[in-house]
């Protein structure tokens, strides 16, 4: 095999390396906005939003309530996420999806739900995450 051929092999790997190991940073870094951005939220949930609807409904009606809210879910798009500071603590939304080194993200089509879960507690709540990136 000459000379040539060889670095044409060499840079064909050089570069599917670098190629493999951008994706893999990607992913991890999304991978980690998204575990850091589901506990703000489900911080948020059971510090702010459960407390307010506990203090507003009798035990019956917040049943109900979050009952209702757990099949249709509780949308909060990013752009609302952003104005929450339990959930956007540190810019941990605004610098994610502006950030010109991430993929750009939606601001109107990303968003979270919330479905609170049975028994209905403040820690009972499931987080959905769902980022419209480029």
């Amino acid at each position: 095999m000459n000379k040539k051929i060889k670095y044409i092999y060499v840079a064909a790997i050089a570069f599917v390396l670098v190629l493999v190991t951008y994706v893999y940073v990607l992913l991890i870094k999304q991978s980690s906005f998204e575990s850091s951005l589901k506990n703000n939220v489900e911080n948020y949930y059971s510090t702010t939003y459960y407390p307010t609807v506990s203090n507003e409904k009798k035990e019956d009606e917040k049943i109900e309530y979050l009952g209702m809210i757990s099949s249709v879910g509780l949308k909060i798009e990013f752009e609302n996420l952003e104005r929450i500071k339990e959930i956007n603590k540190d810019n941990l939304v605004t610098d994610f999806v502006k950030n010109d080194k991430n993929k750009q993200c939606d601001f109107k089509k990303s968003y979270v739900i919330l479905r609170p879960q049975v028994p209905f507690g403040e820690n009972d709540v499931e987080v959905e995450i769902n980022l419209e990136c480029e």
